[in-house]
């Protein structure tokens, strides 16, 4: 569970790994945003053992592919840096917290 603030509030991102190390990685979140889940996506993207991170809006989930075994300390870094970036950007400016760019897709 990665926790994060939210414009003053706790807010948790619960994730689960489905899939073993051999096969890609599957995240799986309560996020259905599809500005949240890109901007997940790219900090994932950036670890140098993932090949690619593809972001599924209809799941609320990631599916990472990997070159070697993942560092979990590291994905938890990444993925609070994707959820801060996101807020940062334009989750701040919406009243409901979320941003309009969230629910656009």
């Amino acid at each position: 569970m990665i926790d994060t603030g939210h414009l003053g509030k706790l807010m948790s991102i619960h994730y689960r790994i489905a899939q073993n190390i051999k096969n890609p990685l599957r995240i799986k979140s309560r996020e259905h945003a599809p500005a949240i889940l890109r901007a997940l996506a790219a900090e994932v993207e950036r670890l140098d053992w993932v090949v690619a991170c593809e972001p599924r809006s209809a799941s609320g989930s990631l599916v990472i592919t990997t070159s070697d075994c993942p560092r979990f300390d590291e994905l938890n870094v990444a993925l609070e840096q994707g959820y801060r970036t996101c807020r940062r950007q334009s989750c701040s400016r919406h009243p409901c917290g979320y941003g309009r760019n969230h629910s656009q897709g």
